[in-house]
């Protein structure tokens, strides 16, 4: 299955820029829309027999996750401009993840230095 980039359109970029005034020190614009970032905290990384010294900013992993749909929802709202805007969301929770590939654990991907990066 091709994977598909989430990385947000530059009309959606404009769009979430335009909902505020501009603050000199506010940060940067987001690259991928709210919700899309996986937080492993100590006990999930515990739990795959990792550690944060196993990772290096900007590296690139491939891995698999099983979720469960646990909220669906459609309204319609009202903007400023009098248009109708339809906003949709499905709330997936990760049940389950494997980092590496059948065979292959991600501790040895990076001891091996396959990671991509």
């Amino acid at each position: 299955m091709a994977m598909t980039s989430m990385k947000m359109r530059p009309k959606l970029t404009s769009r979430l820029a335009s909902m505020g005034p501009e603050v000199v020190d506010a940060p940067p614009k987001p690259r991928f829309p709210w919700g899309l970032t996986l937080d492993l905290n100590g006990e999930s990384l515990d739990l795959l027999e990792l550690d944060v010294d196993d990772f290096d900013i900007g590296q690139t992993l491939v891995f698999k996750v099983k979720t469960k749909v646990i909220a669906v929802r459609k309204s319609e709202t009202l903007d400023s401009d009098e248009e109708t805007d339809m906003n949709r969301s499905v709330d997936l929770q990760v049940t389950h993840m494997d980092m590496g590939g059948p065979a292959v654990s991600l501790n040895t991907i990076l001891n091996k230095g396959l990671a991509g990066k």
